[in-house]
């Protein structure tokens, strides 16, 4: 990927930099001063360049990307625009309409027979860039104890609940929804905007506030049966979900951070102490040495992450989960590390650091909590220790 950068960087410059800098960038700090998401109609643009559909199948209408190619897009966009929201809610669309493409084709388990086509109705929409499909899953509650529950009914369910944290909710056209069935099963509807009882309200966040994060509440919604996707087994859908976010997340938090180090290294080259740029002092020097060091070796491990994706579990992976997790805490810490160096700019809101510094915290919390994901990853590798030692063990009583 590193060799495809520059060359995918260029082409993403000729094809979609005008858009970045003439219809997103404009507006960029008003969205965030307001907490406004993107328009649908920024969205609707960014569909009809081909920019947001990029990495959707060619038979759909989208682009046909591979993913490296779409990863690098995604750094690219975090780059040159100062609002992280925007690779991020590209996304997380793409990553939606995905699974709904999936489940339409039934190669996820679970899949239930008579939500087929409604699956295949929205894939399209999402991929031809006529919709945005969100995924409403989080309430504050692990997956077996959701209080969000799904009643059956003569001709299909009724829907009562909360989802706590609905990103892209406020622009959502329909969401993609988790609730427990009458014997605590975990199921999956597709929810309409326009569903009676169906409402969204805004959070007020500290970052990524244009990421359109909403509440989404459901009162006693009435689902038709033909919008049931999911009949059981729907925490493997909600995990194939989070494993392509964890895997594409990161990379509009790389550019950002990137782009965030260059521009902060160009400002402190021009302040003067004891008549020499600061630049110039040892101290300054090794700071922005660790700076460099966490940034790169945050790209490595991603860059490495998507390189071997086909291989890896569709399901939950502990490579791409540790990726996430690791490229992260590196980000959001060298944009931390260069605020001490730049000292008051950091926190001037005319400038574009303290900005980066709420979005890149933000990703903390993410597809999975840096705490969550510790204790996955620690849950894993106990396991991996423990099956290690029940081979050896055999190993030695076989050889007797």
């Amino acid at each position: 990927m590193r060799q495809q950068r520059a060359s995918t960087h260029g082409a993403c410059e000729a094809r979609f930099g005008a858009f970045v800098r003439e219809r997103l960038q404009p507006t960029a700090r008003q969205r965030d001063r307001d907490g406004t998401p993107l328009s649908r109609e920024q969205v609707t643009e960014a569909c009809a360049l081909g920019l947001a559909t990029l990495r959707a199948d060619r038979a759909h209408g989208g682009g046909g990307a591979s993913l490296p190619e779409w990863a690098l897009t995604l750094e690219w966009l975090g780059a040159e625009c100062e609002d992280l929201a925007v690779p991020t809610l590209l996304g997380y669309r793409h990553a939606a309409g995905a699974l709904l493409h999936e489940l339409a084709l039934g190669r996820v388990p679970g899949a239930a027979a008579e939500g087929r086509a409604v699956a295949a109705r929205w894939a399209d929409a999402v991929a031809r860039g006529q919709a945005t499909v969100s995924v409403a899953y989080t309430e504050g509650a692990d997956p077996f104890s959701f209080r969000t529950r799904a009643l059956p009914t003569e001709d299909g369910y009724l829907v009562h609940g909360t989802k706590t944290w609905v990103a892209g909710g406020l622009i959502a056209d329909a969401v993609l929804t988790f609730a427990a069935g009458p014997d605590n099963e975990l199921l999956a509807f597709v929810i309409e905007r326009d569903d009676p009882g169906v409402s969204f309200a805004a959070r007020d966040l500290m970052g990524m506030r244009s990421l359109g994060v909403a509440q989404l509440t459901l009162h006693e919604v009435k689902v038709p049966r033909s919008r049931l996707l999911l009949d059981r087994d729907a925490l493997t859908a909600a995990q194939r979900f989070f494993n392509e976010r964890r895997l594409t997340m990161p990379l509009g938090a790389l550019g950002r951070a990137t782009r965030l180090f260059e521009q902060g290294v160009a400002d402190l080259s021009q302040r003067l102490r004891y008549r020499l740029p600061v630049t110039e002092m040892q101290a300054v020097q090794s700071r922005l040495g660790q700076i460099h060091v966490a940034i790169e070796t945050a790209r490595t491990v991603i860059y490495d992450a998507v390189e071997r994706a086909d291989e890896s579990d569709p399901v939950w992976d502990a490579v791409i989960t540790t990726a996430k997790y690791f490229a992260i805490q590196q980000l959001e810490a060298a944009v931390r590390g260069l605020s001490y160096v730049l000292g008051g700019a950091a926190y001037d809101r005319a400038l574009p650091y303290e900005r980066g510094l709420r979005d890149l915290h933000a990703f903390l919390h993410l597809a999975g909590t840096q705490a969550t994901l510790e204790v996955d990853l620690g849950v894993k590798a106990i396991a991996a220790v423990e099956q290690a030692a029940t081979r050896r063990r055999k190993r030695a009583v076989d050889r007797g």
